[in-house]
């Protein structure tokens, strides 16, 4: 990507996901509760006239088939709802977060939203691989002291003021334990924007393979996406049976048409 473009594409991906925040926010004062919360099977089924989705119930089936996953226990497993409660444990925690939307990432509790660059993501990871990470964003590139700053009402989508993540037990992650640096995506399957992020987070992770743990926290925004929750409780029925990011990579591969 060209630097010069950036800042124009953060502040669109910003604004998009902005305009979701509000939408959100209504909705939590009118319930009192999280909009995201869709354990209860409220909102459009993610089967209705949608057979061609590759996120419908039936896809997400094959997909546990093709990937030799034993597919009597994935079924049940969605079918009964069964990762539902782990999806909302990550749900509740970007809903206490206040995440703007998704992708959202930390790297060591460093806060980035939307699609930034290769280069951007490395100056962050560089910086904790040094031990010179910052809380002040002055320490950081010209493009990252403009994505820290908010414009009008929209939040800035970069905060490098380190915050805790709490990492569950249930909580899809690859990479050494005990790595300098922790990656951790909130995301959304259904999200154009985490498609997008997809392969920008898989060179990070080819570029650095033995100092990232990467952290896969769910996200699904069903309020605009209506097979997202559906997708999420299927890769952690895959996650199960231990093939996660086999899961994971067959999803957002089939839907960027590789």
């Amino acid at each position: 990507m060209n630097q010069k473009t950036f800042p124009i594409i953060i502040i669109l991906v910003a604004i998009a996901s902005f305009l979701l925040g509000i939408t959100v926010n209504e909705k939590m004062g009118k319930t009192g509760q999280s909009p995201f919360d869709n354990t209860q099977g409220k909102g459009i089924s993610p089967t209705a006239g949608a057979s061609s989705s590759p996120l419908s119930i039936d896809n997400l089936k094959k997909y546990a088939a093709d990937l030799g996953l034993d597919t009597q226990k994935f079924n049940q497993c969605l079918d009964n709802g069964e990762q539902a409660n782990n999806v909302k444990q990550d749900l509740d925690q970007a809903t206490s977060l206040q995440l703007p939307g998704t992708p959202s990432l930390f790297v060591n509790g460093r806060f980035m939203w939307g699609v930034f660059p290769l280069n951007l993501f490395k100056e962050v990871i560089d910086k904790e691989l040094a031990g010179t990470g910052s809380n002040n964003v002055s320490a950081y590139s010209a493009d990252l002291q403009n994505a820290a700053k908010s414009q009008g009402s929209q939040p800035a989508s970069f905060n490098p003021k380190q915050v805790k993540i709490d990492i569950y037990s249930t909580d899809p992650q690859k990479g050494p334990a005990n790595a300098k640096v922790t990656l951790v995506k909130f995301s959304d399957f259904q999200c154009p924007a985490c498609l997008a992020a997809y392969p920008v987070i898989e060179q990070i992770l080819q570029a650095y393979p033995n100092q990232i743990r990467f952290v896969y926290k769910q996200f699904p925004l069903t309020s605009i996406h209506p097979y997202a929750q559906k997708a999420a409780e299927a890769s952690l029925c895959a996650n199960a049976q231990g093939k996660f990011w086999e899961y994971y990579d067959k999803v957002f591969n089939l839907e960027s048409g590789q």
